[in-house]
């Protein structure tokens, strides 16, 4: 949705992560995660849980006390919103005492991937095919699809209620409270006019052939041997259909950088010269457009083969925190301090730093270190380039 002050031009740089970004952000989960985030949206923190989220209750707060309906809508969403997975669904499930119909859905769903899983105890995560579908998934998917129409309809009014008050109350209002109307009205409308129908949609489509433009499938999601999410996933084969669609089209401008999606240009048919910007096109959903597509690629400023030196140190015992930070400080000192030093081990680079910070400070070089010296990574960046 865009309005007022929305941005009309965009700059991606590191282009070649487009691909996966819109994957990821135009994918449909219908799982135990997505769903007990929503759940937590709208009724807060509940049980044992503690903290500064507020529910749904909290947040209209008085920005509609003069709707008279809006009581009722809160009280209808914090009811339907009972049948999302609440904290505890993993063990519930596990117990074989799922609550709701969201749990009952992917108690449902997790019972078929066990069941079409060569082996169900594997501490890797775990995913079949929708279809065909057991007779239990069936019955909770049709539940849960109609749970969340319902808890459409309140979420809907309220939003339509907070732009109506925008409206008519713009003078009454300071700041601060058309800040928070807006807000919470552009997050009712995305939850009530974007991500319930998609996971709507998702549910009903199980029943039928999945859309050409989707692909769909149950699955566990393990980390460390542990469940920690599974239910229905939903992603596009091209997530750069709606990349192009959603974000490219509405805008006067996108200017995507990078320094590898041209190098993998399509093999050359016949005579023809090969296309070195068909896999960027591809990769960035520039295809897609209409409009017209300004390609330019620009040498580096760099003379990599002169100006760079790999050294591979072979002669340092793995494990050694002596040797390693000695032939750091060598380096170091070779390199008369304009040096960086990466570590994969916090524990390695704190052993090292001890040992040659003093050293290198008595030959007038100044060492920082991050998670030794408390200073963020931004000060240390600024503290190198300087």
């Amino acid at each position: 949705q865009r309005g007022p002050g929305t941005p009309v031009r965009y700059v991606f740089d590191e282009g070649h992560h487009l691909f996966d970004a819109a994957d990821g952000a135009f994918a449909i989960h219908v799982t135990g995660r997505e769903g007990s985030e929503l759940r937590r949206w709208i009724r807060g923190p509940e049980g044992r849980s503690s903290g500064r989220g507020r529910g749904l209750r909290e947040r209209v707060g008085e920005l509609l006390l003069h709707e008279a309906e809006a009581p009722q809508w809160i009280d209808n969403a914090d009811g339907f919103a009972r049948d999302l997975p609440g904290d505890g669904w993993h063990q519930r499930i596990k117990q074989g005492g799922p609550r709701g119909a969201w749990e009952q859905f992917l108690s449902a769903a997790i019972s078929q991937v066990l069941a079409r899983s060569q082996d169900a105890h594997s501490p890797y995560g775990a995913e079949c095919d929708v279809r065909p579908m057991t007779q239990g998934l069936a019955e909770a998917a049709a539940r849960l699809h109609s749970v969340l129409g319902k808890l459409q309809e309140p979420l809907s009014a309220l939003a339509k209620a907070l732009r109506q008050a925008l409206e008519d109350k713009a003078e009454a209002w300071d700041r601060s409270d058309r800040m928070r109307a807006e807000a919470l009205a552009r997050g009712l409308e995305r939850r009530a006019t974007m991500l319930l129908p998609a996971w709507r949609n998702a549910l009903a489509s199980m029943h039928q052939d999945t859309p050409e433009a989707f692909a769909d499938w149950l699955a566990i999601e393990r980390s460390e041997g542990r469940d920690v999410d599974a239910g229905l996933f939903r992603h596009w084969i091209d997530p750069t259909v709606p990349l192009a669609h959603e974000v490219f089209t509405p805008v006067q401008g996108v200017v995507v950088t990078s320094a590898t999606l041209n190098d993998r240009p399509d093999h050359a048919v016949g005579n023809a010269q090969p296309d070195v910007w068909a896999y960027a096109r591809g990769r960035t959903g520039a295809h897609h457009l209409k409009g017209p597509v300004h390609e330019g690629a620009f040498a580096s400023p760099f003379d990599y083969a002169k100006q760079t030196r790999v050294i591979v140190v072979n002669d340092v015992t793995l494990g050694d925190s002596g040797q390693l930070a000695g032939a750091t400080r060598a380096l170091f000192e070779a390199a008369g301090g304009g040096a960086l030093g990466l570590f994969t081990s916090i524990k390695a680079l704190k052993a090292v730093h001890s040992r040659i910070a003093g050293p290198l400070a008595e030959a007038g070089l100044t060492l920082y270190a991050q998670h030794a010296d408390g200073l963020d990574p931004g000060t240390l960046v600024s503290l190198f380039r300087a």
